[in-house]
């Protein structure tokens, strides 16, 4: 089980933790999110509530006219003790069909935590309330046999660039490089094979891929009288850079093979205002820029 532990400095609780049955703590739109609750007191405890609450909400970090607040994916509350009692059952939750996956990124974030609250009466008759929050994760399933076959075509680009007027007074830097397919799931690495020639009178210096997330949020008015157009904000973030090449001396050509990890989170379509007049939508995806 993947536990959060919560360490409590309190004469009467030691201990109050989140155990989550999934040792990762990522679930399915619609999976349930199950799990316990661990007291470890000192001394016997009289606990008048146990209350669990799981939280999700997706928010634009940016001013933007899309939406300037947050919305709630999923906000359920549970009462798990409600007497003396010091040990918290297993509880289930179902999470919605339409959840938004978990995202954080520099425009748009969607995030989902559990949180517990214990109410419990100490010797002195005095009332006590601890809090523990364990996060989770939303991820969409995702199956490359329903792709179509041109996903898992080798992907060619060529890039160039010329110095002088001419490429043959100034000659020219020249990079061919292929993906084997442009279809991946999260965890996969991206292989890139390729050349790069340099045909000038100078040194290169590096030749460096960044694998980027491209988040495109974009509104539109759903009345369909409205002349209101449709506004997007594009998010661009480096996930990872590597060298392709170092120091290509003139007139030589290297070859380049090199691998790039794609991060655990699928590509989804998320709207994150549900407003009758105004929705807005985030794309996500990732590309491999080269310069």
């Amino acid at each position: 089980m993947s536990m959060f532990a919560n360490l409590v400095n309190n004469a009467q609780l030691h201990e109050f933790n989140i155990e989550l049955e999934k040792r990762d703590a990522c679930y399915f739109p619609g999976s349930n999110v199950s799990g316990r609750l661990v007291l470890r007191a000192k001394v016997p405890l009289e606990v008048e509530k146990v209350k669990v609450m799981i939280n999700g909400i997706a928010r634009l970090k940016i001013k933007s006219k899309l939406t300037k607040s947050g919305i709630e994916c999923v906000n359920t509350n549970t009462d798990l003790i409600n007497s003396v009692e010091t040990v918290a059952p297993e509880k289930a939750e179902q999470l919605p069909d339409d959840i938004v996956t978990s995202v954080e990124a520099k425009s748009i974030s969607a995030l989902y935590t559990v949180r517990a609250e214990i109410t419990f009466r100490t010797e002195e008759n005095e009332t006590k309330k601890f809090c523990a929050v364990k996060g989770f994760t939303v991820v969409e399933p995702f199956d490359l046999n329903g792709l179509p076959v041109c996903y898992f075509e080798p992907a060619v680009h060529v890039l160039s660039k010329k110095f002088g007027l001419f490429s043959c007074t100034g000659g020219q830097i020249k990079l061919n490089f292929t993906i084997s397919r442009t279809a991946f799931v999260c965890g996969e690495n991206i292989s890139i094979e390729g050349k790069i020639e340099n045909k000038t009178d100078r040194r290169i210096d590096k030749v460096v891929a960044i694998l980027q997330q491209v988040f495109i949020v974009s509104g539109q008015n759903d009345e369909s009288n409205s002349t209101t157009p449709e506004t997007s904000v594009l998010d661009v973030s480096d996930i990872h850079e590597d060298n392709l090449a170092l120091f290509v001396d003139e007139g030589q050509a290297i070859r380049i093979e090199r691998n790039f990890a794609i991060p655990a989170m699928p590509p989804r379509h998320h709207y994150v205002d549900n407003s009758s007049k105004q929705r807005t939508r985030g794309t996500p995806q990732f590309v491999v820029a080269c310069k």
